[in-house]
């Protein structure tokens, strides 16, 4: 998949400068605007957990930086850079203490303003993350595919729903994806030239563990992670006749390296390096196995889809170009127009694992599929890049970047029609909101600032 060369080094600097900007305020604007329309269910509750997350750091009690075992630490890192920022910028209005203003927001109750200002460091985050799957892409394919990628994740209404908000499930999504294309690199090096060194990279295995502790933090499914690059490595091992002594090492250093940003960045570890770990793997089994909670969550009010919840669930939220750019990499590869590689592979056996390993629990969301979405999406932009690129099409490069406006607004009109619920977006080729509600819970907040002001 290497169609680009190198050419004037300079001249590439420049113009992956610009993309990276362009992808990074395509991001930022649907995330960014409006973001003080409505509030969900659950935001309220995180920045109370926000509250008490920097309250406790700031008093030096790093075991009270414990305020939730999912753990969602870094959501309350975020949620407490937005207090920190509020609280400067209205100091004086304020007329007290940083400790004092914390110390006196009520419980699981929030003014808007203080909303805005707590979801803004997700939005950046997220906005920043699209940048970064974009460079981790533009390794393992080329510059055509990471950028339609990047562009997918940037303007699909799932994603922009949950980085606008302040959650656990976009730093999960977002650090778990980067953590896989990043150990992806690792595995099978970084195409150059058009061809790919067969050699390990350490670096990319260092950056992958670094992602997957972040991912860690954010919340417990992203342990997935563990038996999935021990998957990969043992079949990798295998398929090259390697040592598989030599890949158990490098699973090792994985593991401590993400085990090390767990324990750094959440303050409760700097007292209890294995304890806060275990609580959290625990808490994910014992969260898992509870059936309570998910039948107190109205799961009757619509049908028992069993094994297949994360199917339709997954598919009701993928993109209408995601959806297309699906069927036709399916077609190309069974037609054998398209050459699979083993990274596009391994991408789809994350995307099917991972929904298996969601669907054994008993608490069950479409919020919490989202982490496939950077793997699935990376299959997608191969299709619609391979179907651009095909001689059975358009060979006019002025005729291709014409192309490429159309699939610009394919992109955006879902994320248009949908502002500002992007929650409410369904796909249109499954019948859309006629047909989701029958089939899957809808409904987190959207609408009711409307019904408030009536």
């Amino acid at each position: 998949m290497g169609v680009f060369a190198r050419g004037d080094r300079s001249l590439n600097r420049n113009v992956e400068v610009l993309i990276s900007l362009g992808l990074f305020l395509v991001a930022l604007l649907p995330r960014a605007i409006g973001l003080g329309v409505f509030a969900t269910a659950d935001e309220a509750k995180w920045i109370y957990r926000s509250v008490q997350f920097l309250g406790a750091f700031l008093r030096g009690d790093l075991a009270g930086t414990v305020v939730n075992l999912t753990p969602g630490v870094t959501t309350t890192w975020l949620g407490s850079l937005g207090l920190t920022v509020y609280y400067v910028l209205h100091r004086a209005e304020l007329g007290m203490s940083f400790t004092e203003w914390l110390a006196s927001l009520p419980e699981f109750r929030t003014e808007l303003d203080v909303l805005v200002a707590v979801r803004w460091p997700m939005v950046l985050l997220a906005s920043i993350g699209v940048v970064a799957f974009y460079h981790l892409a533009r390794r393992l394919t080329n510059r055509w595919v990471a950028l339609v990628f990047a562009l997918l994740l940037a303007l699909d209404p799932h994603f922009i729903a949950l980085s606008r908000v302040l959650g656990h499930d976009a730093p999960a999504g977002l650090f778990m994806g980067l953590s896989l294309l990043a150990f992806l690199l690792a595995v099978q090096g970084e195409i150059q030239g058009g061809h790919v060194p067969a050699r390990f990279r350490w670096g990319w295995l260092i950056v992958s563990g670094v992602f997957a502790g972040l991912a860690w933090l954010s919340k417990s499914p992203a342990f997935f992670l563990i038996p999935f690059v021990g998957l990969v490595a043992i079949v990798e091992a295998w398929r090259r006749g390697a040592p598989l002594r030599i890949w158990l090492l490098r699973l090792v250093a994985w593991g401590v390296v993400a085990w090390i940003v767990f324990v750094l960045v959440w303050p409760a570890g700097w007292t209890d390096p294995v304890g806060a770990p275990y609580a959290v793997a625990q808490n994910a089994f014992l969260s898992a196995t509870d059936k309570m909670e998910a039948e107190a969550e109205g799961f009757w009010l619509v049908p028992d889809l069993g094994p297949f919840y994360y199917l339709f669930n997954g598919a009701f939220k993928l993109s209408l170009l995601a959806t297309l750019g699906l069927v036709i990499w399916v077609f190309l590869v069974v037609t054998r127009r398209h050459k699979s590689s083993s990274i596009e592979w391994w991408l789809l056996a994350f995307v099917v694992l991972f929904a298996i390993f969601m669907t054994l629990g008993g608490k069950r969301s479409s919020r919490y599929i989202l982490p496939v979405w950077p793997a699935l999406y990376l299959v997608v932009a191969v299709g619609i890049v391979q179907i651009l690129n095909t001689k059975y099409q358009i060979s006019n490069i002025r005729m291709r970047y014409l192309m490429f406006g159309v699939l610009m607004l394919l992109l955006a009109l879902p994320a248009l029609f949908t502002y500002p619920y992007y929650f409410s977006y369904f796909n249109p080729v499954l019948g859309g909101a006629f047909t989701a509600p029958r089939l899957m819970k809808i409904g987190w907040g959207e609408g009711l600032d409307q019904a408030g002001n009536w």
